[in-house]
């Protein structure tokens, strides 16, 4: 049976976070990853599904950063981070200690406004 392997770049794109910080973690040992000639890495498929279980990113939704909902809203940053912290927001915090926000939850959000007006 032949195992499924991610390169660092292909994690960092479903984490949602820079290839950096991947790289770090591994470092660190907080993701395992094998190491081969040439220093690529490469994450084992349940690795990578651990990290988006623990992190809860799901790769088919979109998100957005707090900065791009504030501007959706004309709001500012803090805000949208304070609804966050509050609970009036879901959001997952990613592996470099970043918020991202589901559209869906911005939808949710600007139905509750609209039904709040």
């Amino acid at each position: 049976m032949r195992r499924t392997y991610y390169t660092a770049t292909q994690l960092a794109k479903l984490l949602r976070v820079e290839y950096s910080t991947i790289k770090k973690a591994i470092e660190k040992g907080q993701i395992k990853a094998y190491r081969y000639a040439g220093g690529w890495y490469r994450i084992p498929e349940e690795e990578v599904q651990r990290l988006l279980h623990q992190y809860g990113i799901d790769p088919n939704k979109e998100y957005l950063r707090p900065s791009q909902l504030a501007a959706m809203l004309n709001v500012a940053s803090d805000t949208v981070v304070y609804w966050i912290h509050t609970g009036k927001l879901h959001a997952v915090k990613t592996l470099s200690g970043y918020y991202l926000i589901p559209k869906s939850e911005v939808e949710k959000l600007l139905n509750q406004n609209k039904a709040g007006s």
